[in-house]
């Protein structure tokens, strides 16, 4: 052999994984199939409530389902788009925006 270097034919072969990488993905499987059996009472359960009629087990179920509902709330302008907006800079300079594209907008004089 010369001097240093890798050997050749040494370690695990190619693709192989190691005993500790093989017992954990063992586990993982057996975690996911525990978790799958006993999701089933949860959502048995589940829909059980769902059809006895209580409200915040149908909400919670189609919140899962479906996804969470967003609420857009509108407090500042009634409605109208704002597209300008004047600020004043730290050093008193007021900077100024296009005031045109919103009606009722006014830049200060």
């Amino acid at each position: 052999m010369a001097r240093g270097g890798a050997r050749l034919n040494t370690g695990p072969a190619k693709g192989s994984k190691q005993a500790k990488t093989l017992s954990r993905e063992e586990m993982k499987i057996l975690w996911r199939e525990m978790a799958r059996e006993s999701l089933r009472g949860v959502l048995a359960s589940q829909i059980k409530l769902c059809l006895e009629g209580d409200t915040a087990a149908i909400k919670e179920f189609n919140e899962r389902l479906m996804g969470k509902v967003t609420e857009e709330v509108d407090v500042t302008s009634k409605g109208e788009r704002i597209t300008a907006i004047n600020m004043i800079l730290p050093n008193g300079a007021e900077l100024e925006t296009d005031t045109k594209a919103v009606p009722g907008i006014q830049s200060p004089s």
